[in-house]
């Protein structure tokens, strides 16, 4: 049996992997779009978000845990850092879905600069026109396909990090220790304990007959 084959790490931490590269990446591609009448359309990437900048975060964090992980697991350990990916990866899954939840006011709150830019009014401005024009009907703000990748990537790791913590032992295997030699002392008390006869005098240990 080769090690990846008697490590029972491999394949979870090879999922958290996976779903953290696609949550990383997902943070390239287009996470909001905001669109309005005689006004050119507004796009913000994950990387123009407070959102995104963490999705990355936890994203790097979880690949360095799940490599720990896998290293450990080849002696029957890792179960701490699986426990670990599984907050970094619910965070990095929370943090999509609170843009696929409410775009509107992430897009008012964290890419009111990028329209501000795009229209040349005041950050503030444009945040409160936002607001205004989504409340009104006549501002529409959408999640696109990077929200969903790195919520895709999020459960992806989560679910591998449930499997590590499901195939890692609560505690790690102890190595077989030697019992230790009697000590002077329990000899010292052995002797002591010796039978008598009737005259209080220890008997001499009898060899067994042959």
């Amino acid at each position: 049996m080769d090690r990846a084959a008697g490590n029972p790490q491999t394949q979870p931490a090879a999922i958290i992997i996976i779903g953290s590269l696609v949550a990383a990446v997902s943070t390239a591609l287009v996470w909001m779009k905001l669109e309005a009448p005689d006004t050119e359309t507004v796009e913000a990437k994950g990387l123009d978000l407070d959102a995104g900048s963490a999705v990355i975060l936890f994203s790097v964090v979880a690949v360095v845990l799940a490599i720990i992980q896998m290293l450990r697991g080849s002696t029957g350990r890792g179960r701490g850092q699986a426990i670990a990916n599984i907050v970094m990866t619910a965070i990095i899954a929370v943090m999509a879905i609170w843009v696929l939840a409410s775009p509107a006011d992430v897009f008012a709150a964290q890419a009111a600069d990028d329209v501000a830019a795009e229209l040349g009014i005041s950050e503030s401005f444009a945040e409160e026109a936002i607001k205004q024009g989504v409340d009104e009907g006549a501002v529409d703000v959408s999640a696109q396909i990077g929200a969903f990748g790195a919520l895709l990537g999020g459960l992806v790791g989560l679910a591998g990090s449930i499997m590590g913590v499901r195939k890692a032992p609560k505690t790690a295997p102890a190595a077989a220790v030697a019992a230790p030699p009697p000590s002077a002392d329990a000899q010292v008390q052995g002797h002591a304990s010796a039978p008598t006869d009737a005259t209080g005098v220890n008997e001499p240990n009898q060899a067994p007959p042959r």
